[in-house]
């Protein structure tokens, strides 16, 4: 639906609009969250810590959670999944998600 309304927006000559700020108990719903997703793939549960980064992903955007999402995947031998990850997050944060996988035998390049 957020795409249909940009593509109107965009034919009656409007840019789209900025994306909003998440509220402050989004934030801290996806700080928690991503505190979670941490400390289930310290423990090895990789389905649960790709589910909970995933979430706090969706609350509020950042590199931490798709870090963990790469590594999780990873782990859980999800080549699709990490190198969608993979493909998203900055280079600069890509060695980690590399060294994982390849010790699982996944190729990301």
């Amino acid at each position: 639906m957020r795409k249909k309304k940009e593509a109107e927006a965009k034919r009656a000559g409007a840019s789209a609009p900025a994306p909003a700020e998440p509220a402050p108990q989004d934030v801290a719903s996806a700080l928690d969250l991503l505190e979670q997703a941490r400390k289930a793939y310290r423990r090895g549960e990789n389905d649960a810590a790709y589910t909970l980064a995933s979430q706090s992903q969706g609350l509020r955007r950042s590199a931490d959670a798709l870090e963990i999402m790469g590594l999780a995947s990873c782990a859980r031998g999800d080549s699709e999944r990490a190198r969608w990850v993979y493909r998203q997050i900055a280079s600069s944060r890509r060695a980690a998600i590399q060294d994982r996988c390849r010790a699982g035998g996944i190729t990301l390049d």
